[in-house]
């Protein structure tokens, strides 16, 4: 029997929000630009192709003429564009309005350049969820593609991989074209692409004969390089890639499409419903082999209790995976209430809100492409953006700086979200810590730390930074043994305070200079003897502009004295450790400082410690009522992409160690501050 395979070949291009200028030029000069030179010798080979709104922007911005050959390329009917969310949210955690908001951004920057509007689109990671096809048919998007994987788990075969299928939501269908792993990888040869899809052409035969002409869907992630196994000589390897693709055209054995005139062919489609995108597979396409996922579906979890916790469940699992994520996640909720409550200025609300869609990339949510959430630089561009729209939102002349209760991270409990003219302070009842400070005049959040968690791609010596069993905050309550070792490292509190919720008992309702929050908690801390002894503790945080002030009330409530160490524990987060981008300095007096090293263990003695960021123009003072001991140490973490291990810096944090002897009755009072300023 006669036929032909319909090939579907392209790549999907889309760097993470926030990768540096450097790294967009070296992935442009290295794949993007070489593979379009390669294509365009080949006329007769259709492709499609995504680019991300993002990248596309920078490309149009530095190398226009990247733009005008891909207008020539699409008005010569060989490639096509996929549409999508222009700066590529996850769909399931941004609201409706927002995700459609998205999708017409970029169909709209597509229709100004290339003079049609998308029929397709490309999800980020391919991740799903069962009410996309009533979402995207709403924005106009009549296809998508996913991973044959996602096929798999909804008990599809082999041979159902071949033929499109529908699905629906809603009453609104959508296409959707399965991607084909094994002839995706672009490490592979186009000999031996030539001899897998012959292989396979003689395997369907029975199949043509019931259902017509199989439909092969072959994309790849086109900004990959050598550690996916791409040769370094990769525009001649295209060259070889796009010839054998044309031979097989000759020969009769393919024919290589656009996806939207495909769908126009009359022929078998069949019709089916799969499930949302599990982590496991998820994991399994960023390189996690099922060997590392199986034992990691055994590991207790510390700090969160559970077995194989992060093996099982959706892409929403991240967010109770990270705490930080779940921060996140918060933030983009509280601003896309803040903007939508915006009324009477059409043009000031849409630009809070692409602001907002700047903010709501899938990247720093997880632990996705070249290490997602472990980026720094991507959760920073993420609440920058966020802190932006913030801001726009906000009328002059009306606004007065508030504490507003709020349960910004959707776990159940109370927080207390300071909003002042220059500052925004977050206070969460779990610790009655510090969780989000934001300067608003850079913007820059200098609580997006990032904690030392366990990853199935871990070895033992990764760990070595120690573990953390909780998100890594400012304010925290510590107690340790006189004689325990040095607070940067694992040590065991002997204190409930540090993770327990804080009751409130009293806060500013009203406008004010200077507004006031007071938190309290009881619980115990077992002193040398093992007795465990009733600690009281209020936090009186005091808020005016520029400057946070913690007083800190201890009283021991029981019959037995206690001898311990009271160490507060206050973590920022910087852009780096580099000098050009930060410095730090011990205060012996109010006007004296001694530089300290940033990147190694440093021990300090002083009323307090000055930090120094460059990057943002921003000199931060923390200072104690008197001469104290400093315990600072860089805060790190590791994650692991294409099988390299990389080490990033997340934090610095700073213990104040005091001293304590408390007998039964006894109270202690003492505070610090937190200023923030200019640097000149």
């Amino acid at each position: 029997m006669v036929f032909s395979i319909q090939l579907l070949i392209g790549t999907y291009n889309t760097v993470p929000i926030g990768t540096s200028q450097d790294e967009l030029e070296e992935i442009y000069q290295s794949r993007l630009r070489p593979y379009l030179k390669a294509l365009y010798r080949h006329p007769r080979v259709k492709c499609v192709l995504y680019y991300s709104g993002s990248l596309l922007g920078w490309i149009e911005k530095n190398h226009s003429e990247f733009i005008d050959v891909l207008q020539e390329m699409v008005k010569r009917r060989q490639i096509e564009l996929l549409g999508g969310g222009y700066y590529e949210p996850a769909f399931s955690m941004i609201s409706r309005t927002d995700s459609i908001g998205q999708i017409e951004l970029l169909t709209t920057y597509l229709r100004r350049l290339f003079g049609g509007r998308p029929r397709g689109c490309w999800i980020p990671e391919m991740i799903w969820e069962p009410s996309y096809p009533s979402l995207f048919r709403a924005a106009g998007l009549e296809f998508t593609f996913l991973d044959q994987a996602q096929f798999v788990d909804a008990g599809y075969l082999d041979t159902d991989l071949l033929y499109p299928t529908y699905t629906e939501d809603q009453g609104k269908i959508l296409t959707i074209l399965p991607v084909i792993d094994s002839l995706c990888r672009p490490s592979i040869s186009g000999t031996h692409f030539q001899q897998q899809l012959l292989e396979l052409k003689s395997k369907v035969e029975p199949e043509v004969r019931a259902k017509g002409e199989p439909t092969v869907s072959c994309l790849w992630d086109g900004t990959l390089g050598s550690e996916s196994g791409l040769p370094l000589e990769f525009e001649e390897w295209l060259d070889g890639f796009f010839g054998q693709i044309r031979e097989l055209q000759e020969a009769g054995h393919c024919i290589t499409r656009l996806p939207s005139r495909l769908l126009r062919i009359p022929g078998s489609f069949s019709k089916g419903y799969l499930g949302a995108t599990s982590y496991h597979s998820l994991l399994q396409r960023l390189g996690v082999s099922p060997q590392e996922l199986e034992a990691y579906s055994k590991k207790y979890l510390p700090g969160i209790g559970r077995w194989g916790y992060y093996y099982r469940g959706t892409f929403r699992q991240s967010l109770a995976r990270y705490p930080e994520a779940s921060a996140l996640y918060g933030k983009m909720q509280f601003t896309n209430i803040l903007v939508n409550q915006i009324r009477g200025d059409k043009y000031r609300k849409q630009a809070a809100k692409e602001e907002l869609w700047k903010g709501q990339s899938h990247s720093p949510l997880w632990y996705g492409p070249r290490g997602g959430i472990y980026q720094s630089s991507l959760r920073k561009h993420a609440y920058s953006a966020l802190i932006a729209a913030e801001l726009m939102t906000r009328e002059q002349g009306i606004f007065a700086p508030s504490i507003v209760k709020s349960d910004l991270d959707l776990d159940g409990l109370d927080e207390y979200l300071y909003q002042g003219s220059d500052l925004n302070a977050y206070v969460h009842s779990r610790g009655g810590v510090l969780f989000e400070l934001d300067y608003l005049k850079q913007p820059w959040n200098y609580l997006d730390t990032f904690g030392r968690y366990p990853e199935p791609q871990h070895r033992e010596d990764t760990e070595k930074n120690g573990q953390d069993l909780v998100p890594r905050r400012s304010f925290v309550d510590h107690f340790y043994h006189p004689k325990a070792g040095s607070t940067c490292s694992t040590q065991t509190d002997q204190g409930t305070h540090w993770n327990s919720p804080y009751r409130l008992e009293d806060r500013t309702t009203d406008v004010a200079k200077i507004l006031h929050l007071h938190l309290v908690h009881e619980g115990v801390v077992t002193n040398q003897q093992g007795i465990q002894v009733a600690i009281e503790i209020r936090k009186s945080y005091s808020f005016e502009k520029g400057k946070i002030t913690l007083g800190y009330t201890l009283t021991n409530n029981s019959s037995e004295e206690l001898e311990i160490d009271f160490c507060p524990e206050v973590n920022l987060s910087f852009a780096s450790l580099l000098p050009s981008d930060f410095r730090m300095f011990s205060l012996s007096t109010p006007a004296v400082k001694t530089e300290l090293p940033t990147q190694v263990e440093s021990i300090s003695r002083g009323l307090g410690v000055l930090f120094e960021d460059y990057r943002n123009k921003v000199g931060l003072r923390l200072e104690f009522e008197r001469s104290i001991h400093c315990e600072i140490c860089p805060v790190f973490t590791t994650y692991t992409w294409r099988g390299t291990s990389i080490t990033e810096y997340q934090s610095t944090a700073l213990f104040f160690r005091i001293p304590l002897k408390l007998v039964p009755g006894q109270v202690w009072q003492k505070s610090l501050s937190l200023r923030l300023t200019r640097l000149r």
